[in-house]
C-alpha cells in the first residue's frame, strides 16, 4: 500500500500545472484517532487537512475519464510535516515520513457523494481552500509514474499549511454533519 500525498504549493496557483507528490511509508499511519505525539525533532510542527481517495483497482496510464472506475471511497486525513528539518534543508523524507504523520479518519464514505470537509483546531475553523485538485486528473497523472494498485490511498489537501502546537485538539466532519475525526495533540 502507497499514501500518495498531492503538494499544493505549486498547483493551487495553476490548473494547468501538475501535481507534485511525495509518498509516505504505511508506518506514518496513525488510526482510530489516537492521540498524535509531537516527535523531539518536531520543533515547528505544521498540518494540513486533506479529502484521501481510496484506490479499488489496478491503474497504470488511464485517462482522466477513466479515473472515476479507480475509487469508490472517500474520507479525509491531517498530514503533519517537521518543517523545521525542511527549513535546515534535511531530506524531505525526515520531515513528511516520520512515524505516525499520516492521520487518517476510521471511517470511509462513498465516493458518489458530494461532501464538504470543514476542519477546526482548538474549535476555530480552518479555512478551506476554493480550489482542490481535479482528482481525476490527478489520478490519471499519478498513473504515469507509477501503477496504483488496490489499497493506495491518495490525500489531496482542502487547506493552506497551519501550525500546529501540544495540547491543540484536531476536528475534520464532512457536510458539517459527520464528524470523520477527533484526536488530540502531545
Amino acid at each position: 500500500m502507497k499514501i500518495i500525498c498531492i503538494n499544493t504549493s505549486n498547483s493551487a496557483t495553476s490548473t494547468t500545472a501538475k501535481p507534485y507528490y511525495h509518498l509516505r511509508p504505511d508506518t506514518a499511519m496513525l488510526r482510530n484517532n489516537e492521540t498524535f505525539f509531537v516527535p523531539e525533532f518536531a520543533s515547528n510542527l505544521t498540518a494540513q487537512f486533506a479529502t484521501v481517495y481510496k484506490i479499488n483497482r489496478i491503474a497504470k496510464a488511464i485517462e482522466p475519464k477513466f479515473a472515476p472506475r479507480c475509487y469508490t471511497q472517500i474520507s479525509t486525513a491531517v498530514i503533519f510535516t517537521a518543517q523545521n528539518l525542511i527549513v535546515q534543508n534535511q531530506p524531505w523524507d525526515m520531515a513528511t515520513a516520520f512515524d505516525h504523520s499520516f492521520a487518517i479518519a476510521p471511517l470511509f464514505v462513498d465516493a458518489t457523494q458530494n461532501i464538504t470537509p470543514t476542519a477546526t483546531i482548538n474549535n476555530e475553523n480552518v479555512e478551506v481552500l476554493n480550489q482542490q485538485e481535479d482528482v481525476n486528473n490527478t489520478i490519471a497523472h499519478l498513473s504515469d509514474f507509477m501503477t496504483l494498485k488496490i489499497g493506495d490511498i491518495i490525500a489531496i489537501p482542502f487547506t493552506d499549511t497551519i501550525n500546529v502546537d501540544i495540547d491543540d485538539t484536531v476536528k475534520v466532519w464532512i457536510n458539517d454533519e459527520n464528524k470523520l475525526q477527533e484526536f488530540d495533540v502531545k
